[in-house]
């Protein structure tokens, strides 16, 4: 495995851990509130943040997985400009 994939694959680990950890607080939240899982997970999906990481994990794990190394420049792009975003805002 070269070093850009076990790169790629410790940023789809990370994305995905941070993404598992986002989850369970926000099913607990909404749970915990007296408004169900439903609605925890509705406001998990509502966060532009969260789903900008979703999109990062994804990508960097077809980086690890795939024999290319995931060279969609596209995808990539779509990415990169989302967490920009995210990092502006």
């Amino acid at each position: 495995m070269t070093p850009e994939r076990r790169s790629a694959a410790a940023l789809a680990m990370l994305a995905g851990a941070a993404l598992l950890l986002q989850l369970v607080l926000s099913l607990r939240i909404g749970i915990d509130g007296g408004r169900g899982a439903l609605h925890g997970l509705w406001q998990f999906l509502g966060y532009f943040t969260v789903l900008s990481n979703g999109l990062v994990a994804w990508i960097a794990l077809r980086g690890a997985l795939a024999m290319d190394g995931g060279r969609d420049l596209r995808w990539r792009g779509c990415a990169v400009t989302a967490i920009v975003l995210v990092g502006i805002g």
